[in-house]
């Protein structure tokens, strides 16, 4: 299967977009529990006199996030696939799609080809919106709230830690 170099800006934008789709639902999925791993290591610092417990409490929702866009960025996505996403999400019944079967010197390839621009969205938005589902997004947040209130507000195993730093 052959791109047509006619299609070929669509389908690269259509990749853009379904990349910054992939992240957005992986982030929705992953963030609420990294935020929680952050909280569960800055209650852990406050229970034992470690020091990576805090600053790791931090990164953590970070971290993640940082991979998830990797992710997005390596990620190899099959024209095919971005034409079937634009044709389902624009009702345009594997137009695009179908396109990829055809080539040009066939005798109906240019009308397939034509048929197939005529289907793609103005705005591929439309046809690949981005869904935010804006509670775990919110409970996140309330969580690495909390973890940087634990981590910020004065913790009694930094008094722990001073005197076995004195001891040495």
């Amino acid at each position: 299967m052959k791109l047509p170099s006619s299609l070929e800006a669509v389908i690269n934008a259509g990749r853009r977009r379904m990349r910054v789709l992939w992240a957005v639902a992986t982030a929705q999925r992953v963030l609420p529990a990294a935020a929680g791993v952050g909280l569960a290591l800055a209650v852990l610092a406050r229970l034992r006199p470690w020091t990576w417990p805090e600053p790791a409490a931090l990164v953590a929702p970070l971290a993640m996030l940082l991979v998830v866009a990797v992710g997005a960025v390596a990620m190899r996505i099959e024209p095919l696939v971005v034409a079937r996403a634009i044709d389902n999400g624009s009702g345009s019944r594997d137009a695009l799609a179908t396109a990829f079967e055809v080539s040009e010197s066939d005798p109906f390839g240019a009308r397939v080809l034509e048929r197939a621009r005529a289907s793609v969205p103005a705005d591929l938005g439309t046809a690949l919106p981005v869904r935010i589902d804006w509670r775990p997004w919110a409970g996140a947040a309330a969580l690495i709230v909390a973890t940087a209130a634990l981590v910020l507000v004065a913790n009694p195993q930094d008094a722990v830690r001073d005197r076995a730093a004195a001891e040495r």
